[in-house]
């Protein structure tokens, strides 16, 4: 496999932009290592994702977008897989002079490519891991298992046991990650109001502790559950700007109540039991990968929008306000994460 006959030896990929796509991205990632085991394997990323994806073991090297194009352009890269649509990523991969470039012709930029992956005819209309094993096809690459994994580095998962131990919550008998937010926007978030009541209900029901998950953004919400919360000392929250460590906690948790973010594909990828919740956005599109996973999702006339906050006249944020607390729990229940006595 290669360039008019000829072995490929280095690969330029340009990973996706957000964390939740990042983490869709790895499996993506893994099949081109499995096609090429021998190849130079760049990966180029925005700052926040290439802190998220340092312990993956499927690449040589990770540059940071607009940061590293020096180093870049002189190591000569012959084929590039472009896994975002955006014009600026087709157009730096062609500046970078990397010789083959693959991917979706959107946004007009097809004369940068040199390799165009059809458009779907209904976009959004497939979910994202599938728009991208269309482009390893295109590529002449076989695809291999598209199976979710999350890989973190040894001193986040220390870091995690400790803060474990200094919180009380080592010997808990079962842990419940939260994530209430949404950097996205409030069209994702569900009301904080019945987050509370899930979890007041989980700790006195349950027996569960909760961990909290937010980012500098979201401390509103995450301060809010953790003053309401009707037992105080079984809720904790999670370092707000450590993605990594929250990331290893994550991974402790026996169930992961969250709205539409990238926490929710990093422990959907790390095999804990996911309820996601939907608002604006598309779960066909974007929802979480893997057999443990549970969506709610209220389709409404209006939805998916895909819009940051609501645009509504009249009854706002209805896709997620028809979403009930018990609506939830049966979502939880048919995850079946708690043992019947």
């Amino acid at each position: 496999m290669g360039i008019n006959g000829k072995k490929v030896k280095k690969i330029l990929i340009k990973g996706p932009n957000w964390i939740g796509d990042s983490i869709i991205s790895i499996p993506v990632i893994k099949s081109i290592r499995q096609n090429y085991p021998d190849a130079l394997i760049g990966l180029v990323l925005r700052k926040m994702p290439a802190v998220l994806l340092k312990a993956l073991p499927y690449v040589n090297k990770i540059y940071i977008e607009d940061q590293d194009n020096k180093n870049i352009i002189e190591e000569k890269f012959e084929m590039g897989i472009i896994l975002t649509n955006s014009f600026s990523s087709a157009f730096k991969l062609w500046r970078w002079g990397v010789k083959e470039r693959i991917g979706y012709p959107a946004e007009h930029r097809g004369m940068f490519l040199t390799k165009k992956v059809p458009l779907p005819d209904n976009p959004r209309s497939m979910h994202l891991i599938e728009e991208y094993s269309k482009i390893l096809k295109v590529a002449g690459m076989k695809e291999f298992e598209m199976k979710p994994e999350y890989f973190i580095p040894a001193e986040n998962l220390i870091k995690a046991d400790e803060i474990l131990i200094k919180t009380g919550f080592q010997n808990a008998s079962f842990l419940t990650g939260v994530c209430p937010g949404a950097a996205y926007g409030p069209a994702k978030v569900w009301p904080k109001e019945r987050y509370l009541n899930v979890i007041n209900r989980l700790m006195k029901e349950n027996n569960s502790h909760i961990i909290v998950f937010g980012g500098p953004k979201e401390l509103d919400i995450v301060n809010f559950l953790l003053k309401n919360a009707i037992y105080s000392a079984k809720i904790t929250s999670c370092p707000a700007e450590d993605i990594l460590t929250s990331a290893a906690l994550m991974k402790k948790c026996g169930l992961f109540i969250t709205n539409d973010t990238g926490p929710m594909h990093i422990a959907a990828a790390l095999g804990v039991p996911v309820l996601a919740i939907f608002g604006s956005t598309n779960p066909v599109w974007t929802g979480p990968l893997g057999n443990k996973t549970n969506v709610i999702f209220e389709k409404l006339d209006c939805s998916p929008c895909y819009d940051r906050v609501c645009k509504k006249n009249k009854i706002k944020y209805e896709c997620l306000t028809k979403i009930s607390e018990e609506y939830v729990f049966k979502g939880i229940e048919e995850l079946q994460v708690f043992k019947k006595e």
